[in-house]
């Protein structure tokens, strides 16, 4: 099952941000162009918890229920994306045809698991208790490398799967790098 896997969109209504709605329909075309099965958003669908325009959760929906069409779409709660995890505000988006939110607990779909940020844990007991093949996360991991180059103290080890057939792709520190088990 191929997936295509992005995260951290961080979108706004800032007039200064409206260009970044652009990569909603960049995805669509890209995932039309390599047709995956799925298409996963790690979390950071957005950027202000629950404080957004109506404008903007509408040009948030129009688009993502076109890329839902392309392909299966699961979306992580991240941390930017609610209040609390009790209190996410996409969870509406399970509504939508083709859309599936994770917001509450890890979730086993066949050999992946969709764990949202505040659950790492219970998600890799998930992981390790069902080999899994692939844990898609919205996590810090200790030693990952922040943007302005500072070391962070992350919620789970980065060899936590040791000697298991998983791969891990978590969101939340936007710099690509591999530490241990996860892909960033």
């Amino acid at each position: 099952m191929r997936f295509l896997i992005t995260s951290d969109l961080h979108l706004t209504d800032k007039p200064e941000h409206r260009y970044r709605l652009q990569y909603l329909e960049w995805l669509t075309t890209l995932t039309n162009k390599l047709q995956p099965a799925h298409v996963a958003i790690l979390g950071d669908l957005t950027d202000q918890k629950d404080r957004h325009s109506g404008w903007l959760v509408n040009a948030i929906c129009a688009r993502l229920s076109v890329l839902a069409r392309a392909a299966q779409l699961n979306i992580l709660f991240g941390n930017h994306d609610g209040p609390s995890r009790d209190l996410p505000f996409w969870m509406f988006l399970n509504s939508f045809e083709g859309i599936d939110y994770f917001y509450e607990q890890p979730d086993l779909v066949g050999d992946v698991v969709f764990c949202p940020w505040g659950c790492e844990n219970e998600g890799i007991k998930l992981a390790k208790t069902n080999d899994a093949r692939l844990l898609l996360m919205h996590a810090t991991v200790s030693g990952a490398v922040a943007e302005n180059g500072q070391r962070l103290e992350g919620t789970c080890s980065a060899s936590f799967l040791e000697g298991d057939d998983c791969k891990v792709f978590s969101a939340y520190v936007h710099v690509p790098q591999v530490i241990g088990d996860f892909e960033y």
